[in-house]
């Protein structure tokens, strides 16, 4: 299995997601991008939030689409935040990744 991010634009010009082997990223309503390239191409753009023209998620000119896919620790799922390392688990791409609970946004000392 291959995240959409290992993959550079110019080599993803005829991919369309979902893709067998291949993990997109998904918008607010969780619904997989068909082609989350755009926002990264548009570095030279003036940076600002826009629309993904793909899937209308909120993305930033010039940085990677975001992924909405939440990734909760086994700490948060247990609502003990304050343990919380900061670390979960992606069970599609099968590797560690960050902790995605609103905890993290919210308190004063966000996990490193």
């Amino acid at each position: 299995m291959k995240a959409w991010w290992e993959i550079t634009p110019e080599d993803a010009v005829e991919i369309r997601l979902p893709a067998e082997g291949i993990v997109g990223p998904m918008n607010e309503m969780g619904e997989e991008c068909p082609w989350p390239w755009e926002p990264q191409m548009l570095s030279r753009a003036p940076m600002g939030q826009y629309h993904c023209n793909y899937c209308g998620a909120m993305a930033v000119a010039g940085v990677p689409h975001p992924d909405y896919r939440d990734h909760f620790s086994p700490d948060c799922e247990a609502a003990k935040h304050d343990a919380c390392s900061g670390d979960a688990w992606d069970e599609l791409l099968d590797r560690a990744t960050r902790c995605t609970c609103m905890c993290h946004a919210t308190s004063a000392t966000t996990p490193d």
